[in-house]
This record gives C-alpha cells, sequence and structure tokens, in this order.
C-alpha cells in the first residue's frame, strides 16, 4: 500500500498544473504585446515627423502639437500615400507649378490680356501681364481640359496625384488672403455656359468629377482683331473664397452675373481646369497669391 502511494505521489507532482498552462499563456500573450509595439512606426515618434508615422493635415498638427505646427511635416489625410508638406500655423501651403498661372488665349494676336488694364492685377506675384507667357495659344477657338500640377512652395518638388488625394481629404477652407482667381477677356458679351456660339468660361474639376464655374457674366468688348485695346475696356475678374464675404467681381463683368458664391471643400484644390475659348481674347485661373494656403 505505501509503495503504491508513493509512486501515486510522483506521478501526480510529474504532471503540470492548469495553473502553470495559463502562465505559459499569460507569456506567451506578453510576448505579441511585445512584437505589437515594436512594430507600431509611431511607437516612439510624433505624427508628421517621419513618412512612416505622418499626421492627417497641418490643421491637426496645430491643435495637438501647437509648437510643431510650422515647417515641413509629412501628411496623409487617410489614403496611405504620404507626402512632405509645408505647414504655416496649421495651413497647408502649395503652389501651382510652372508660373502658377493657367493661361489660354485665341491667339497671340488676339490675346488674354487685350483688354486696357493688366490682366494678370490680382496675381500678386506678377508685375505685369506681360511677365505670363500663355500656357495655350492655338490661333483660334478652343476647349481644353489642363490638368493641375501641385508643388511644394520652396523646394518646387511635384505632388503625385495621389499625394494630393491625400492632402486634399481633410481640407475645407482657403485662405482668403490667397483666393482663387478667374479672369476673362473680350468675350463679346457671350455666354458659352447657355449655349452661346461665343464667349470664355473657366471652369474647375473636382476630385469627384463635379464641375464649377468660375466665370459667369457676360463681359464686352476690349477692340477688333487689330488696333486693341480699345481705349478704357477692362477685363472680367472674379475673386473666389471659402467665405462668400471675401468672394468678388470686379472690372467688366456684364450686367445680370448676380451675386457671387464661394469655394466648397471639394473646390480647393481641383484636379483640371477647364478653359473655353469661343472669340478672340482668353482666360486666366490661378490663386491670388503664389503660395496659396489650405487648411
Amino acid at each position: 500500500m505505501r509503495r503504491f502511494l508513493l509512486v501515486l505521489s510522483l506521478l501526480l507532482a510529474a504532471c503540470p498544473t492548469g495553473d502553470d498552462d495559463d502562465a505559459t499563456a499569460a507569456d506567451d500573450d506578453d510576448s505579441g504585446d511585445d512584437d505589437d509595439a515594436t512594430n507600431d512606426p509611431c511607437a516612439d515618434v510624433a505624427p508628421g515627423t517621419t513618412a512612416d508615422c505622418p499626421a492627417p493635415s497641418c490643421a491637426w498638427v496645430a491643435e495637438n502639437r501647437p509648437a510643431d505646427a510650422t515647417g515641413d511635416l509629412w501628411l496623409d489625410g487617410g489614403l496611405g500615400v504620404p507626402a512632405l508638406a509645408s505647414c504655416d500655423a496649421g495651413w497647408l501651403r502649395l503652389s501651382l507649378d510652372g508660373d502658377g498661372v493657367v493661361v489660354g488665349e485665341h491667339s497671340d494676336g488676339n490675346a488674354w490680356d487685350k483688354c486696357d488694364d493688366d490682366t494678370a492685377a490680382f496675381y500678386g506675384w506678377v508685375d505685369h501681364e506681360d511677365d505670363l507667357t500663355p500656357d495655350h495659344s492655338p490661333g483660334g477657338t478652343f476647349q481644353l481640359a489642363v490638368d493641375l500640377v501641385y508643388v511644394h512652395p520652396d523646394s518646387g518638388e511635384p505632388y503625385t496625384p495621389e499625394q494630393v488625394d491625400g492632402l486634399r481629404a481633410p481640407l475645407t477652407e482657403l485662405d482668403p488672403a490667397t483666393r482663387m482667381v478667374a479672369t476673362t477677356a473680350d468675350d463679346d458679351g457671350g455666354d458659352w455656359q447657355n449655349g452661346s456660339g461665343g464667349g470664355h468660361e473657366v471652369y474647375i474639376v473636382r476630385a469627384d468629377g463635379g464641375w464649377t464655374l468660375l466665370t459667369p457674366g457676360t463681359n464686352g468688348e476690349c477692340g477688333g482683331a487689330s488696333g486693341w485695346p480699345a481705349e478704357g475696356s477692362r477685363s472680367a475678374y472674379y475673386l473666389w473664397a471659402s467665405d462668400v464675404r471675401y468672394s468678388g467681381l470686379l472690372g467688366d463683368v456684364g450686367e445680370d452675373v448676380g451675386p457671387m458664391g464661394r469655394l466648397y471643400p471639394g473646390d480647393l484644390l481641383p484636379v483640371q481646369a477647364y478653359l473655353a475659348v469661343q472669340t478672340g481674347g482668353g482666360v486666366s485661373v490661378g490663386y491670388e497669391e503664389r503660395v496659396f494656403r489650405v487648411r
């Protein structure tokens, strides 16, 4: 009997207990937590400081880390394509590629700036309209969709369309000091968007495929095919802001244009500008400052 009890005791001692199994499982779980922490790119860095740990927007950094809100930061609005961007106290700074203005005209001899004023007056960094070279001057009427390329305002490095999608996603407003500008000159009272055979228009095309007309109205004549500009003739200027209080109409915009509207979030970084030039003269579109700000 004693020998049986001794053998039973030895067998029980050799068997692992349920508590030991739980402890082993707990150790395994702890090991998994350590792996997760190691794989987290933001475990030891602030969002925005590396491409692997981007911040959602300049505005987010300004709200959560005000001391770091100005300078270059990595941003991604949730689409998985980070971009090194310039932030200024919560605003995202950007520029359009090239000289910052998209210009289309009938021809060099029937130009976008043929009125008797400075058609580039609201592009703040341009000294005079003569300093802008038209991007499209085919020698006739045309309709054209122009892809807009955005660049880092300091390095000039262009962003890919996918990066712009990520930068665009959280945006809600344009700084009213850097409004969007569109101009038309010498559309001879044409109303192209309503089926008229003449006139000029500028539209912007949003990422969702929708269109916004920037040039309502019917501005007048600046002169004929030669001998222009007609004395005192003026271009039409359309200044667009996120708040309608800062939008404005100037120059020769016609009598029935109605009140100005506003830009909505999808309008702030359009994918394309659509130019319609159907008579002599022409159009332009850009921003009020070479470096514009959105947030």
